[in-house]
């Protein structure tokens, strides 16, 4: 998966039900939560979607799915909240899902 800038940092990766690999990572550079849901096995290419924006949040993120097919992600947010969780609407977790901080 290409990218530029600093990204990829704090990752998590699980299977889609798809049979796809879904990423949860940091962008360092703006210290977000992001997820990149690959379009094929070995992710050449991705959908990617910003899930948490709040400036210091995605750290130590772990991803898993969900029993509805969709990605569920808890995080690290240092805005003095520290747990933070989020469950995806879809399984690219585009659109953004509902967040709990």
């Amino acid at each position: 998966l290409a990218t530029t800038g600093l990204v990829g940092t704090r990752t998590s990766i699980t299977v889609g039900a798809n049979g796809n690999p879904i990423i949860s990572y940091q962008d360092a550079g703006g210290s977000d939560l992001h997820v990149a849901a690959c379009s094929n096995p070995t992710c050449t290419s991705a959908t990617t979607s910003a899930v948490d924006t709040a400036s210091n949040t995605g750290g130590s993120s772990s991803i898993t799915i969900g029993t509805n097919g969709n990605p569920v992600i808890s995080y690290y947010s240092a805005n003095g909240v520290d747990l933070s969780f989020a469950a995806c609407g879809n399984p690219t977790c585009a659109n953004y899902p509902a967040r709990n901080r």
